[in-house]
């Protein structure tokens, strides 16, 4: 099942930007401590103070992804001011490897997708529909797309 969420919150500059990746990590738990995940695709910005070299880490990721715990993937987007685009992906007992980043091998091959464009949408793949549901709850502005 697949989630669109566009809802936007407004910086301490004043910016409407797009709710962020921890928001949605937030709503995911606790299924998504259980699971391996990989970043397979980012750019972004981050706080200034983050202590992390955007370029390095957006060079390691389309080289040959990031994998990281879920807590790892936390601390990682608590520091990340905007995801401009990015693909997130989580697997049960296993490192996520996709066929490609095409949405249909995305919500075959993986658990939990979460993938970030044009800092207008996240979508969000997952199998449980109770997640869904605590999605469309935590999130005003969603619309769901081609439920299986």
């Amino acid at each position: 099942m697949t989630i669109e969420l566009f809802d936007k919150v407004r910086t301490k500059a004043g910016a409407l930007v797009l709710v962020n990746l921890l928001d949605i990590l937030d709503v995911l738990t606790p299924e998504a401590t259980n699971l391996q995940w990989s970043v397979l695709d980012l750019e972004a910005t981050t706080s200034a103070d983050s202590g992390i070299s955007m370029l390095q880490l957006e060079e390691e990721v389309s080289t040959s992804g990031k994998h990281l715990t879920y807590l790892e993937l936390r601390d990682l987007a608590s520091k990340l001011s905007q995801v401009t685009n990015g693909v997130f992906v989580g697997c049960y007992g296993r490192t996520c490897s996709p066929r490609s980043l095409l949405d249909d091998d995305l919500r075959k091959d993986c658990d939990v997708a979460i993938i970030a464009h044009d800092s207008s949408v996240w979508i969000v793949h997952v199998k449980e529909l109770d997640v869904i549901d605590r999605l469309k709850d935590r999130f005003q502005d969603t619309r769901m797309i081609g439920c299986e």
